[in-house]
């Protein structure tokens, strides 16, 4: 308006009435929201409910028969796990299983003796840790994590204004909620597998990157409630937890260490750390995969970083016939340690003489390869059948099965959330999240990775779970 012209006596009123009403909003906003405000008492009842609902579950499987049956994968996790508690060493020749779990499950045996409640004990506390990432990623995500006003929305009339600390904490407590109504989540907290600690490392790295990157825009210090954390240190944490995944489930992880290294190293020009922060996710990455890498080249004279199956993996994936889900080659067995040990038999059948471990993974890395550029077509015909795989709301039986735990543990029957739910709802919020965002990117390289895994090896529920507090972040 030129200076010295009148504005309008109705446009001012408006203008003032809805300044009045944001005030009036954000202010009760600000005090509802504290600590004990209406978001903490909140997301505090979920996770008290989600507490109570654990407890019940250790007791309703402490009496099933259920509680003490340990099939393919579980029993091959607590035996090994029991020698190396007892000190008995590790089998011969370089790592053929991801060694996060078994080295956790000897920490908790030497201990507490080679009982299953502690590890379940633990794997709870884990989940409830994992609903909480939930909701502090979530808020993020939504624009709330550091209560700005920035863009809070104001309809024509002044009515129904939401800053972005409201909106963030309605998006947190959400997302809370899907997760303790996702009976997934619970199920294998009771079971003798590294899926839970797999899903906790997962939430925790999704949230970090989030931070970080909020901090980066920012150029200021990543902010976790009312603790400070540097960039710095935050980007030394991001490595050392995907260095941690890698150790629990590589081909997650695997994908997501390059990638976010790639966004760091982009991420950090502006604030003039090019190079400082991309080196301390490096040192973290490197400090948890260098044990492992040791071990391996010592015993087999290859630099291997974590485990030499993937091969194997890889092949049953992608082999011709394949069809989306896990089903090993003909005449080779089901679980992981007999599936390792057939491979070796034939790869070396095939071949004519004695093989290492790592000769082994290549070898069926090549007959994967093979297929790829002889049938390319049926190939990505099988890529789009994983893809729709990991959208669909199926809940396959897997090693355990959600079906008879819940005859078993009467717990299970209010959890009505399925996987359904939550993807429908993450792929319309994954568009809002692109378009509106500012942790896009790191939740694009979360997603993405999350499929990759799934679609370049082969659709397992437990193998999907890491990737459901990400999706219901968004959701």
């Amino acid at each position: 308006m030129p200076e010295g012209t009148a504005e309008p006596l109705g446009t001012t009123k408006t203008a003032m009435e809805t300044m009045d009403k944001r005030t009036e909003y954000d202010g009760a906003t600000r005090r509802g929201s504290g600590r004990f405000g209406w978001p903490g008492l909140t997301v505090s009842a979920i996770l008290a409910v989600a507490a109570v609902v654990r407890i019940v579950f250790l007791a309703e499987l402490s009496r099933s028969d259920l509680g003490e049956i340990l099939p393919l994968d579980m029993r091959f996790y607590h035996d090994l796990g029991s020698a190396l508690a007892s000190g008995s060493g590790l089998p011969q020749g370089g790592l053929t299983f991801n060694p996060l779990y078994p080295v956790f499950l000897a920490s908790v045996f030497r201990i507490f003796g080679d009982g299953l409640l502690v590890p379940r004990i633990i794997q709870v506390v884990a989940g409830l840790v994992t609903i909480w990432l939930v909701f502090v990623s979530a808020r993020l995500l939504a624009g709330g994590g550091d209560g700005n006003t920035r863009r809070g929305n104001v309809s024509g009339d002044g009515q129904g204004v939401i800053s972005e600390k409201t909106r963030g904490n309605i998006a947190g407590i959400t997302a809370a909620a899907l997760m303790l109504l996702y009976p997934q989540l619970l199920l294998y907290e009771g079971s003798l597998l590294a899926t839970s600690l797999v899903t906790l490392i997962m939430a925790a790295s999704f949230f970090t990157a989030l931070a970080l990157s909020r901090a980066l825009g920012k150029s200021v210090g990543m902010k976790p409630g009312r603790h400070t954390l540097p960039a710095s240190a935050a980007a030394a944490l991001l490595g050392l937890l995907i260095g941690a995944g890698i150790s629990g489930r590589p081909n997650i992880f695997l994908f997501l260490a390059p990638l976010l290294a790639a966004w760091l190293f982009a991420a950090s020009a502006e604030g003039g750390k090019r190079w400082k922060l991309p080196l301390l996710y490096a040192a973290g990455l490197a400090v948890m995969l260098a044990p492992a890498s040791i071990y391996n080249a010592s015993r087999t004279g290859t630099p291997v970083p974590v485990t030499s199956h993937g091969g194997i993996n890889f092949y049953v994936g992608n082999m011709k016939g394949a069809g989306g889900l896990y089903n090993p080659p003909e005449g080779m067995r089901r679980d992981m340690r007999g599936l390792i040990e057939d491979s070796r038999i034939a790869a070396e059948r095939a071949t004519g003489r004695q093989m290492t471990d790592a000769e082994v993974s290549a070898y069926w890395s090549e007959r994967a390869r093979e297929r790829i550029v002889t049938d390319t077509g049926g190939w990505l015909r099988l890529l789009g059948r994983k893809f729709l795989l990991f959208w669909n709301g199926g809940e396959l039986g897997d090693i355990v099965d959600i079906v008879l735990m819940r005859q078993e543990c009467p717990v299970f029957r209010p959890l009505i959330i399925r996987f359904a739910i939550i993807s429908t709802l993450a792929f319309v919020g994954a568009i809002l999240v692109i378009r509106h965002s500012s942790g896009r990117w790191t939740f694009i390289i979360f997603l993405a990775s999350s499929l990759a895994a799934i679609v370049l090896f082969y659709f397992n529920p437990r193998k999907r779970l890491p990737s459901v507090p990400v999706l219901a972040a968004a959701a």
